[in-house]
């Protein structure tokens, strides 16, 4: 849905990631900021592609959170994920 919406040139790459595959983790190739991080998890105004945004997501297939990072390579997290974990997680296949 993304790579066919105004976000397309943020080249969001989405995985299952963690243990037992139940984090979602989102790499975002431009900078972000709080706000818009914050905007993009939540599906807020321009950020409402996926309705309810990520966080609608992780809640519909039971996820149990969310990492997003930037091209600096910073780590946001949401639900039950910690930064630390999701900065040495592996990728499911």
């Amino acid at each position: 849905m993304y790579s066919n919406s105004p976000l397309r040139e943020w080249k969001l790459r989405v995985n299952a990631a963690g243990a037992d595959c139940d984090m979602l983790f989102i790499h975002v190739s431009i900078i972000m900021e709080d706000a818009m991080i914050e905007a993009l998890h939540y599906g807020a105004g321009a950020y409402d592609i996926y309705e309810g945004g990520p966080r609608q997501f992780v809640d519909d297939r039971a996820f149990r959170g969310v990492a997003y990072q930037d091209a600096t390579q910073r780590i946001w997290t949401f639900g039950n994920v910690t930064s630390a974990e999701a900065q040495q997680t592996k990728f499911c296949r």
